[in-house]
């Protein structure tokens, strides 16, 4: 009697842990089992229950994802305090050199700035608007689409000796913006020796 008891037994741990024990271990798609023993949901693509296993894993992969949102959180900060950590001054500066729009005027103004604090005055001012061409510029960041830098040159005539024209251009080398001598033309003028007219042609650059 005892030993039919002890199989019994046997019998029912093994049935168990079969129908109650494995499912709770590796999911099962009985929906009666998922209804009053299983937790969590039913799995999208096979049916199945989500078990211990299922549910360690997802437990695992939103850990994962927390740790990698928090690491992103860390770098926006980091970022942000780097940016507020830059000069005013220096950006100021970075877009005098590259703007982000083209301002005919100013440009004027700068390059005549620039010819006066030289000893020189820039007359018969010339834009080509023509020449705002666009070039593919590549960027070290991933970008939906890649900025472009447009070209504007402008023409104009300057008078003085060849000394003060040298000056003159190592001054204009030395601007903030960006600026490039295409041409220069030079006739003798009319105030005697080692006076020159001098037809200068520039490009600038700005970012489309």
């Amino acid at each position: 009697m005892k030993s039919l008891f002890s199989i019994f037994l046997l019998a029912l741990s093994a049935l168990i842990f079969f129908y109650v024990g494995m499912p709770l271990i590796s999911g099962s798609s009985s929906p009666l089992l998922q209804k009053y023993i299983l937790t969590g949901r039913a799995s999208d693509q096979a049916g199945q229950g989500l078990g211990i296993k299922e549910l360690q894993a997802e437990a695992d992969r939103l850990n994962a994802g927390l740790e990698i949102t928090a690491k992103l959180i860390e770098i926006d900060k980091e970022l942000k305090t780097k940016i507020e950590s830059i000069d005013q001054t220096q950006l100021q500066n970075l877009d005098r050199f590259l703007p982000d729009s083209v301002d005919n005027v100013q440009l004027v103004l700068d390059v005549n700035s620039i010819a006066v604090s030289s000893g020189m005055k820039i007359k018969g001012i010339k834009i080509d608007d023509n020449e705002q061409k666009s070039t593919d510029v590549t960027v070290p960041v991933a970008s939906s689409t890649e900025p472009k830098v447009a070209k504007l040159q402008m023409s104009f005539t300057v008078e003085g000796s060849y000394e003060t024209f040298l000056g003159f251009l190592d001054n204009l080398s030395k601007s903030l913006r960006l600026l490039d001598v295409l041409s220069v033309k030079f006739t003798t003028g009319d105030k005697g020796a080692n006076f020159y007219k001098y037809d200068v042609t520039i490009q600038t650059y700005w970012l489309k």
